[in-house]
């Protein structure tokens, strides 16, 4: 398995921040060598603790009608205004805008019977690695 992924999943399952120090030690790997590996693989710890961060307040869209800046809170961001930057640059779009279009979506495709289906297009793209811009 790649660091990357171990990481990612480590991070998605995570309850608590991000800690490289604490990430390294259940990766049972020092803080320079986990930097190394992602680095080689083309990322960086900050990167995937933000794709991390911007999957949970995915699910968080998909799966709840919480406000946006409940939505921000339980995902690990300081606050709205940095969710919303974040997210736009992984994602492309506001997260206002993508809880929209991923509602409007379901609205106008859904069938009774066919409703997980249409559920697993969310989870599929939520699947997808992001790559963050540096300059988050």
């Amino acid at each position: 398995m790649s660091t990357r992924l171990a990481l990612s999943r480590l991070l998605d399952d995570a309850e608590v921040p991000a800690e490289i120090g604490q990430t390294a030690r259940v990766l049972a790997l020092s803080v320079r060598t986990l930097q190394r590996r992602l680095r080689a693989e083309g990322t960086s710890f900050e990167r995937e603790v933000w794709n991390s961060r911007v999957r949970r307040a995915q699910r968080l869209m998909l799966e709840t009608d919480l406000p946006l800046s409940r939505v921000a809170q339980d995902a690990g961001f300081v606050s709205l205004s940095r969710l919303s930057v974040v997210f736009r640059r992984i994602i492309g779009t506001t997260p206002s805008a993508w809880r929209r279009e991923r509602r409007e979506s379901v609205v106008a495709e859904q069938e009774p019977e066919n409703t997980a289906s249409l559920l697993s297009v969310g989870v599929r793209m939520l699947a997808e690695p992001q790559v963050l811009l540096a300059t988050a």
